[in-house]
């Protein structure tokens, strides 16, 4: 659990977390095209200050409510 705190502590966002590539297409035929989270083509995505992207189709930020206040709370509760 330290070691956890002390990475996430020192992680320099916005730098994305993922566990895997993000999943830019539908892993089986029939399931319909999503958006997926991209910085380089969405302007909101790119705007976000702590990504951490799901790893399952389609990928998502799941910290997109975080703004600065936040952000900055998180990181001085993690040290």
């Amino acid at each position: 659990l330290a070691r956890f705190m002390r990475t996430f502590a020192r992680w320099k966002w916005p730098k994305p977390v993922t566990l895997c590539p993000v999943a830019g297409a539908p892993p089986a035929p029939g399931i319909s095209p999503l958006p997926v989270w991209n910085p380089r083509t969405n302007p909101r995505d790119a705007a976000q200050l702590m990504p951490i992207v799901t790893p399952c189709y389609p990928s998502m930020n799941s910290s997109y409510n975080v703004g600065a206040p936040q952000l900055r709370r998180m990181q001085q509760e993690l040290f």
